[in-house]
């Protein structure tokens, strides 16, 4: 089964876990967490870094500071979206009062970073 079936279609970027037959680290304009089953959809198209040392693939998202390895790109960009999910849930969503100076600049960053979140049906 492709990676990519039952997600939906965009017209002008790449959802971040489709089929690698599409460069998959650029341009994404939307991140599907498949535990929590949501999709992020990106006010703009991101670009994720992605480098292979010692055997594994490391995707890095600097400007947010997000980083995740797997032994393979699919596996490292299923990593990236839970890490991105479970910071949008831990941080974006929290209130002010009980985040650092830090931990409020990255909750605005990722705030103007995601226009909006949807429940996706699981398969």
């Amino acid at each position: 089964m492709p990676h990519n079936e039952g997600m939906p279609e965009e017209r002008n970027g790449t959802p971040a876990t489709i089929a690698l037959e599409v460069n998959a680290t650029k341009n994404i304009i939307q991140i599907f967490d498949r535990h929590r089953h949501t999709a992020f959809h990106l006010s703009r198209p991101i670009d994720l870094s992605v480098r292979h040392e010692h055997g594994q693939c490391i995707i890095t998202y600097p400007p947010l500071d997000l980083e995740v390895w797997g032994d393979n790109e699919m596996e490292a960009l299923w990593a990236f979206a839970e890490l991105f999910s479970d910071t949008w849930h831990s941080v974006a969503n929290a209130p002010d009062s009980g985040l650092t100076g830090d931990a409020r600049e990255l909750k605005r960053q990722m705030r103007e970073l995601v226009g909006r979140t949807e429940p996706v049906k699981a398969a």
